[in-house]
């Protein structure tokens, strides 16, 4: 890999680290909300199940990308 293909990974790696924690904490702060305001149990728990499945999901993803960046990484140099 060249320069800067490794920097623009590791900013690109780094924004989306960032964009998904923010998003998980807006939505958790707007389930919260929600809590107070919705007395309903069975919707809060299916809200916070599927918080907890889109926080599972980016971990995931965010693993699965890091790793094949850092697998190009390490063969970028090989020739």
């Amino acid at each position: 890999m060249k320069k800067w293909h490794k920097i623009l990974g590791i900013v690109l790696l780094s924004i989306l680290f960032i964009a998904g924690i923010f998003w998980q904490w807006i939505n958790f702060y707007a389930v919260s909300e929600f809590r107070v305001t919705f007395a309903a149990h069975d919707c809060k728990d299916f809200l916070y199940f599927m918080i907890s499945g889109d926080a599972i999901l980016f971990w995931i993803t965010y693993i699965a990308a890091l790793f094949l960046f850092i697998c190009l990484w390490r063969k970028g140099g090989k020739k």
